[in-house]
């Protein structure tokens, strides 16, 4: 991703994600469960015959030696599965995410490039009748829809956080 403006202008909108986060996030369901993670819901997917709602506990980590880091945590006190209470709800579902990501000063245009890697592990219970089909079948299409998902959410997410950029924090410097 670029950003048309210097690192420390885009490392400062960066570290306050509260006030970007769930904006940018839209039209995915978000909801903060503290200072520094959010409940985000990815909306109704499937393949095979079975759908599932996933929702992932995202914390975004305060930068360290200009790094940035954003790390999945269990989904307490969320209202958006039902664990208001504080105890941990069986999903049917596991999701491990490791991002992170670092501002790269481009020397070309006075723009800031943002470098980013995705470590995603994701394990699903499934149904009998999913489990009876052919096992490389199930991995392939489990692979595709999650290939899919992270496309179209990345791909979204850096579109809007661009936008978002640009009009709040890039204007001001104009």
């Amino acid at each position: 991703m670029k950003l048309r403006s210097d690192p420390r202008t885009v490392a400062s909108y960066l570290s306050a994600h509260g006030d970007w986060f769930q904006r940018c996030a839209k039209p995915l369901a978000t909801e903060r469960m503290s200072a520094n993670a959010y409940c985000v819901s990815i909306g109704r997917i499937g393949a095979l015959g079975y759908e599932l709602e996933p929702k992932v506990g995202l914390e975004l980590l305060p930068e360290v030696n200009g790094l940035y880091r954003i790390l999945s945590v269990p989904l307490t006190g969320c209202h958006h599965t039902g664990c208001e209470s504080g105890e941990l709800v069986d999903q049917g579902y596991e999701v491990d995410f490791k991002s992170c990501f670092q501002i790269q000063p481009d020397s070309t245009d006075c723009l800031t490039c943002i470098e980013w890697q995705l470590d995603l592990g994701v394990t699903v219970q499934l149904p009998r009748f999913v489990q009876a089909m052919p096992g490389n079948l199930i991995e392939r299409t489990g692979n595709q829809v999650l290939y899919q998902v992270v496309k179209r959410i990345s791909r979204r997410l850096t579109q809007k956080i661009q936008e978002d950029f640009h009009s709040t924090i890039g204007s001001a410097q104009a």
